[in-house]
Formats: C-alpha cells, sequence, structure tokens
C-alpha cells in the first residue's frame, strides 16, 4: 500500500513578492510552488542558505545603521 507522505506548507507573503516569485518561476519553466519545493531542498541537503544581497532589494547601509544604533 502506497501511502502519501505529502503535506502543505502555508505562507504568508507580500502580494507583490509572490507575483514577481511567479515570474522568475515561469522564465525558470516551472510553478512557483516547484522551486519553493526545490529550495527547501537545497537548504535541507546543504544545510545552509545562500543568498546574494542586492544593495538596491536590501540597503545594507540602513541595516547597518539600525543595528548600531540598537547597541
Amino acid at each position: 500500500m502506497i501511502t502519501n507522505t505529502k503535506t502543505l506548507l502555508t505562507v504568508k507573503i507580500d502580494k507583490k513578492l509572490k507575483e514577481d516569485a511567479a515570474q522568475v518561476a515561469k522564465k525558470l519553466g516551472m510553478p512557483l510552488g516547484t522551486m519553493v519545493v526545490m529550495l527547501i531542498k537545497q537548504v535541507v541537503k546543504q544545510r545552509y542558505i545562500l543568498l546574494r544581497l542586492d544593495k538596491e532589494a536590501f540597503p545594507i547601509e540602513e541595516y547597518d545603521r539600525k543595528l548600531r544604533e540598537r547597541r
């Protein structure tokens, strides 16, 4: 007998972020859900997350300033 080993993962994210991610997945030739599963499998297998931070997407200077203010 084969049992279903899959489960549902629900994540709340910004609507625009989801749309942008879906476009990236589409350009890669896959649905967004497939891309998410691939990313999760990579994290589990490699035990780390490799992210490239784009200055425009993530203003590092502002983040550093806020960290210094907390100290």
